[in-house]
C-alpha cells in the first residue's frame, strides 16, 4: 500500500513539474512577444525620422531610451545608416543626436556584452567627432580586441585621429581568431594615410601579412605619389610583398609603375606573375603582348587563363595603349 501511494506521489509531482515547465514556456514566450513587440514599436518610431517634416523629439526620445535599454539602439541606427546617404542620413543622424542616441551608445561602449559594444562603436562613427571621440578612444584600449578594432575603426571614419602605431602593435598581437579583423583595420587606416603608409611599408621588419595590407590600403586609395615606394616594394625578397605591390600598382595606374608591372610578368613566384597579368589586361599594357603570349603556357593554369583574357583585353595593337 505504501509502495502505491509512494508511485501515486511520484507521479502527481511529476505532473505539477511538467505543468510548471509547461507555464515557464508559455510565460517565456509571452515575454519574448512581448519584448519582440515593443522593439518593433521602438523601430518604427525611430524610422519615421526619415519620413516625417516634424519630429515629436520627446516621443522619438522615449523610443531612443526603451531600444538602449533593450540593447538594440545600435542595430537599429546601423541598419538605416546602410540604406540612406547623403543630406537624408545626415539629417537622420542629426535628429537621433538631439534625442540623446549619441549618449546612450556611449554608455552601451562601456559596459555590456561585446558584440553589443562593437554594434555601438560602429553606429558612433555616424555621429560627430566631438560626441564620440572621447568615448571611442576609451574603447580603443579596451579589454576585448573586437572592441578595440571596431573603435579604432570609428575613429578613422569619423576622422579623429587613430595612432597608427597602436593599430600595427594591435595587429601584432591579435589572435589567429581576431587576425583577419585586426588586418582589416591595417588595410583601412593605411588608405587614409597614404604618406605615413609610403615610408611603413619599406619596413622589411614588419610581418608579412601587415606589410600586404598596408599595401594593400594604398592600392585602394589610389594615390600616385605612392608608386616609387610601390615600384621599390615590388622587388622585395618576400612574393606576397611583390604581388600585393602588383596589384596596388595596377590599381592606382601611373606610367611610373608600368614598367615594373611588365617584369613582374616573369617573376619566379606564380602569384606575383598573376597579379602583373591582371593589371596588364586593366591597363591595356600592349607592351607586354609578347610575354602574355609566353603565359600561354605558364605551369600556372590560373595564370594561363587570365593571361588569355589579358590578350583578349588588349585587342588589335592600335587599340591598346603602348608604352614601350
Amino acid at each position: 500500500m505504501s509502495l502505491l501511494l509512494l508511485l501515486a506521489g511520484l507521479a502527481a509531482a511529476l505532473a505539477l513539474a511538467s505543468l510548471a515547465g509547461m507555464a515557464l514556456l508559455i510565460v517565456g514566450r509571452v515575454l519574448r512577444v512581448r519584448h519582440e513587440a515593443e522593439l518593433a514599436q521602438c523601430r518604427r518610431g525611430i524610422l519615421e525620422l526619415l519620413t516625417r517634416t516634424t519630429v515629436d523629439n520627446v516621443l522619438v526620445r522615449r523610443y531612443v531610451d526603451r531600444a538602449a535599454r533593450h540593447g538594440a539602439l545600435a542595430p537599429i541606427v546601423l541598419e538605416v545608416l546602410g540604406i540612406i546617404r547623403g543630406s537624408a542620413r545626415a539629417t537622420f543622424v542629426m535628429h537621433l543626436a538631439s534625442v540623446g542616441a549619441a549618449r546612450q551608445l556611449r554608455r552601451r561602449l562601456r559596459r555590456g556584452r561585446s558584440a553589443d559594444r562593437v554594434r555601438a562603436a560602429e553606429a558612433l562613427a555616424a555621429f560627430d567627432p566631438r560626441e564620440a571621440a572621447a568615448a571611442l578612444r576609451r574603447a580603443s584600449h579596451d579589454r576585448d580586441s573586437r572592441v578595440q578594432v571596431a573603435a579604432l575603426r570609428a575613429m578613422i571614419d569619423t576622422g579623429v585621429a587613430a595612432p597608427f602605431d597602436e593599430i600595427i602593435r594591435l595587429a601584432l598581437a591579435a589572435r589567429a581568431a581576431d587576425q583577419g579583423r585586426a588586418l582589416s583595420l591595417v588595410e583601412h587606416m593605411s588608405a587614409t594615410s597614404c604618406r605615413e603608409t609610403s615610408q611603413l611599408v619599406l619596413r622589411v621588419d614588419l610581418r608579412s601579412s601587415i606589410r600586404v595590407a598596408l599595401i594593400a590600403g594604398l592600392g585602394e586609395a589610389r594615390d600616385m605619389a605612392t608608386t616609387s615606394a610601390l615600384v621599390v616594394v615590388a622587388r622585395d625578397h618576400d612574393p606576397y610583398v611583390r604581388a600585393a605591390a602588383i596589384s596596388a600598382l595596377g590599381s592606382i595606374g601611373s606610367p611610373q609603375g608600368f614598367e615594373t608591372i611588365v617584369r613582374a610578368l616573369r617573376d619566379p613566384s606564380w602569384p606575383v606573375r598573376l597579379r602583373a597579368v591582371l593589371a596588364v589586361g586593366d591597363l591595356r599594357l600592349a607592351s607586354a603582348r609578347s610575354a602574355l603570349g609566353e603565359l600561354l603556357h605558364d605551369g600556372s593554369w590560373w595564370v594561363r587563363l587570365r593571361a588569355t583574357e589579358a590578350l583578349d583585353a588588349l585587342g588589335p595593337p592600335q587599340n591598346a595603349r603602348d608604352v614601350a
